[in-house]
């Protein structure tokens, strides 16, 4: 599906994930809808804007680090619908 330059199949390839006919429809949508909202954001004139990365100007947004007491190891664990050792047990995660 191949709309204005945007080619929903070569990018679904690229990505490496399949998509149904309805779901690349959706995707193409979706794309479209967002492109048409980039070029409005493009035509702000911000030529009188000062660049800025940070938008909290003179805000420490982080703590100094303070050695403080640990949570016992019986109340991390009183939860956990899994434990052995002394240790929470979990599924690992990116596995088949």
């Amino acid at each position: 599906m191949k709309k204005d330059g945007l080619d929903i199949k070569y990018l679904a390839q690229l990505a490496q994930i399949h998509l149904s006919s309805q779901e690349e429809k959706q995707l193409d949508k979706d794309l479209q809808n967002i492109l048409h909202f980039i070029a409005i954001i493009r035509r702000v004139n911000t030529k009188e804007v000062e660049p800025t990365f940070q938008v909290a100007k003179d805000v420490q947004m982080s703590r100094p680090d303070q050695k403080e007491k640990s949570l016992p190891r019986e109340a991390a664990l009183q939860n956990a619908p899994q434990q052995k050792n002394g240790y929470f047990i979990s599924k690992p995660i990116g596995w088949k």
